[in-house]
């Protein structure tokens, strides 16, 4: 309907495709989103601007479901421009995102840089008890106990309880 009445390449018509990708990614329907997903990007670009934050969102939003379909180049590739955007803006996301690309890949101390980062941005930007940090603190506990570093995650878990 959006594409009929605003046009394949209003903005509008690529939040619907990002909404639409998101929840076949969600389902597990990789290779229906990425399409989907790929085109709300290009919407993107071209209504917003290549440095802008519905790009990076949107470049997140690809880079998981190719990674998440085994495309690991690919989704390195997008993810590699989300994070160059995350400093730009501020934002964590596309940080964690890599770090979960880095983890598959069994690059862990990477990931724990990304994560590092990525909780750094998030406890500067964000009220200390928005659910971003507690979530971003578990996924670095995670990674040192996945490393064998349960003495770490232990104190990083008790400290964000305080």
């Amino acid at each position: 309907i959006h594409e009929q009445t605003l046009g394949l390449e209003h903005n509008i018509t690529g939040i619907t495709a990002t909404n639409l990708g998101l929840l076949l990614l969600n389902q597990g329907s990789y290779v229906a989103s990425e399409p989907l997903l790929r085109r709300a990007l290009a919407i993107a670009k071209k209504a917003k601007g290549p440095n802008s934050e519905d790009v990076l969102a949107r470049c997140c939003n690809l880079g998981r479901v190719l990674r998440k379909a085994g495309k690991l180049a690919e989704a390195e590739i997008e993810l590699l421009k989300g994070v160059d955007l995350g400093e730009r803006f501020q934002k964590g996301r596309p940080f964690i995102e890599l770090s979960e690309l880095r983890v598959q890949q069994n690059q862990l101390d990477a990931a724990e840089i990304l994560l590092k980062r990525a909780l750094e941005i998030i406890r500067s930007t964000l009220p200390a008890s928005d659910e971003a940090i507690a979530e971003a603190v578990e996924k670095l506990a995670a990674l040192y106990d996945r490393m064998g570093r349960t003495a770490e995650a232990e104190a990083l878990r008790r400290s964000a309880d305080k």
